[in-house]
């Protein structure tokens, strides 16, 4: 259990650097839409459209996070891991819906975010980390 926390950070490290490496490089934003009305669910969405930066849509990192969790807690909790994916579906829909990311944006997360699984599955089988203990 060990190394497998550890091959998840590795993921997680790992995806983070490319997915910043990519956003200083390759800026791209979202285009959202104008919030008029004054529901609860409006300001919500208002709300979050104001602390989300614009600049940082592809990879998604709602994305890539998401799958790498999904990844790693189906491995850890295997008899959980139908809601680990209703979740992870729920996740994704969501920043598609709440217009926080473009399908492109997406499927780009789902590659850097399988491409950092692989990663640190390698890592944690050549080097055995041990940063735990």
């Amino acid at each position: 259990m060990e190394i497998e926390f550890e091959t998840y950070v590795i993921s997680i490290l790992l995806a983070t650097a490319v997915a910043y490496a990519t956003y200083l490089v390759f800026p791209t934003f979202v285009t959202r839409p104008e919030i008029v009305s004054q529901d609860f669910f409006s300001r919500a969405i208002a709300m979050l459209y104001e602390v989300d930066q614009l600049h940082n849509a592809a990879p998604s990192g709602h994305t890539f996070y998401t799958l790498l969790s999904f990844l790693y807690l189906r491995r850890w909790k295997r008899r959980f891991q139908p809601v680990w994916l209703i979740l992870t579906i729920l996740i994704l829909a969501s920043t598609l819906l709440t217009r926080q990311h473009y399908v492109l944006d997406v499927v780009c997360g789902l590659a850097l975010g399988i491409v950092a699984y692989t990663a640190g599955i390698l890592a944690g089988r050549k080097w055995k980390p041990r940063f735990a203990t």
